[in-house]
């Protein structure tokens, strides 16, 4: 079957029509399936990809909307406290500011820095949080948790890197310091 003679329904959906039997097509044809989506499924897996979806939970809203649930997905907003955020924003604009007067840009340490030296600061403002809360004069919590924070999240992008998580593989791998 040719496109002309398929109209305004896509090759792929009509070559699985052809090759489906009714149980499938009944299938098919209850999941709707926005084209550009489905061009990414290999055809020996569509069937598949296809229950798969018909089985997964979704919600239909007042309006007629309709969407998956947030069944089995990450409660970013639950897991991150916004004022915990705020600050560490502050705290890093604030260390954007280099000593010559220039600002470096936000996401510079992306750029990649040792997991050594990670591990160091992290201990030094990890030192420096335990005195205070001890009642030793040490510079204040609330700069030693940030620096960990970033340390902490600094130490973790590089590890995640290393093992290409979510296909981010550095392009200049970093040597060990």
């Amino acid at each position: 079957m040719t496109d002309d003679q398929l109209g305004e329904v896509p090759s792929w959906y009509a070559w699985k029509e052809d090759q489906a039997d009714e149980a499938e097509g009944e299938l098919l044809a209850s999941i709707p399936l926005v084209y550009e989506e489905a061009l990414r499924h290999d055809h020996s897996n569509f069937l598949r990809d296809v229950e798969a979806l018909a089985k997964q939970p979704y919600r239909t809203f007042p309006t007629g909307a309709s969407r998956d649930t947030d069944e089995g997905k990450p409660d970013f907003e639950g897991f991150l406290s916004p004022l915990v955020l705020t600050r560490f924003g502050e705290y890093m604009h604030h260390k954007r500011h280099m000593p010559d007067g220039t600002l470096r840009s936000g996401d510079n340490w992306q750029k990649g820095m040792t997991k050594d030296v990670y591990i160091s600061s992290a201990y030094r403002h990890f030192i420096a949080l335990t005195l205070a809360h001890d009642g030793y004069k040490s510079e204040p919590s609330e700069e030693s948790l940030c620096a960990l924070l970033f340390n902490i999240q600094g130490y973790l992008h590089e590890l995640l890197k290393e093992r290409n998580y979510l296909g981010s593989q550095p392009v200049n791998p970093l040597p060990a310091a």
